[in-house]
């Protein structure tokens, strides 16, 4: 239903059952006034935006099920309220009351069995990881416990594969390798490590509320994979320039210079394009690139759906 905004909010007269919008654009009733209104003692700044003054207190029902409760009366006199010139019956007040008590009481049994949910979810993920290291009782889920937790893990995810694990400056785990598993591997190992995200959006962390692992076994703000494949870029790319036959780089040259005629990327970006999305044994040499029979549309990267690196498998057994 539609109503009217007053055309004077700061002077106007409150009533138990006046219709209001509040903050986020929710309607409500006034169901409570407490103290005597004073809205002459009402001022005004900011062209509404802040208030001062005023001595009745508001309680407010809105049709969500939500209540503020004893608000000032100056708050809904300015902005982003609006006053309408609409009173609601006492029936209809009782009815938003009822309403507001019934949400109530689902919002804590949701609450309840949310509780619950988080509390199996921690008794199965300690069941399933008696080998990681716990956050000792009331102790604080550091990221250097987190670093030991993830070097445990991805020795027995990828063995016989060497990474570099560091916690630095107590909110921060490093992760680095050289070819090996793809970065994408890594991450789904050691993502649920890390405490949320970054939202460039608002310049604000999010921390995600439902992850029990830092919680648990430590964690960090940010956990970062960097995975090395420079060592690879090198005969990657001399294999590409001989199928293109593009000849060698010359000695003031590199692969990061050369380019494929009609191509803006050089052939070092290609090279590294098709070593980033494939994954390598423990010990494995790069040899150089074959061309795919047939197109495997499977990654996001055009050239590693028609190229993919060779290797020889030589390392430490």
């Amino acid at each position: 239903m539609n109503y009217n905004p007053i055309p004077n909010p700061i002077a106007a007269r409150l009533a138990v059952g006046q219709r209001i919008c509040g903050s986020q654009f929710r309607d409500g009733i006034i169901y409570r006034i407490t103290g005597q209104q004073r809205p002459e003692t009402v001022t005004i700044m900011g062209g509404g935006a802040m208030v001062t003054g005023g001595n009745a207190l508001l309680s407010i029902v809105f049709e969500n099920g939500s209540k503020a409760q004893e608000l000032n009366e100056a708050v809904v006199r300015g902005l982003p309220w609006q006053i309408y010139d609409a009173v609601a019956t006492q029936e209809e007040i009782d009815e938003a009351l009822l309403f507001a008590e019934a949400e109530d009481i689902r919002a804590k049994e949701e609450l309840k069995l949310q509780e619950e949910n988080r509390e199996a979810r921690r008794q199965t993920a300690l069941a399933e990881n008696p080998h990681l290291e716990q956050v000792p009782k009331n102790g604080y889920a550091s990221a250097v416990i987190a670093a030991r937790n993830i070097r445990k893990e991805l020795k027995q995810a990828f063995p016989r594969i060497k990474f570099s694990v560091r916690s630095r400056g107590g909110d921060a785990v490093y992760v680095n390798w050289s070819l090996g598993p793809t970065q994408k591997e890594v991450e789904s190992v050691i993502g649920k490590y890390e405490r949320g995200y970054f939202d460039g959006s608002d310049d604000c962390y999010k921390y995600d509320k439902d992850n029990i692992y830092p919680e648990l076994f430590g964690g960090a703000k940010y956990v970062v994979a960097t995975r090395k494949l420079d060592v690879g870029v090198a005969a990657v790319g001399a294999g590409l320039c001989e199928i293109w036959k593009l000849g060698k780089p010359l000695p003031t040259e590199n692969f990061w210079r050369m380019q494929k005629e009609g191509d803006i990327h050089s052939v070092g970006e290609i090279a590294f394009e098709i070593l980033a999305h494939q994954s390598f044994p423990p010990g494995a040499v790069i040899t150089g690139v074959e061309h795919c029979k047939e197109r495997r549309d499977v990654y996001a990267s055009p050239w590693a759906n028609w190229y993919s690196a060779t290797y020889d498998a030589q390392g430490p057994r």
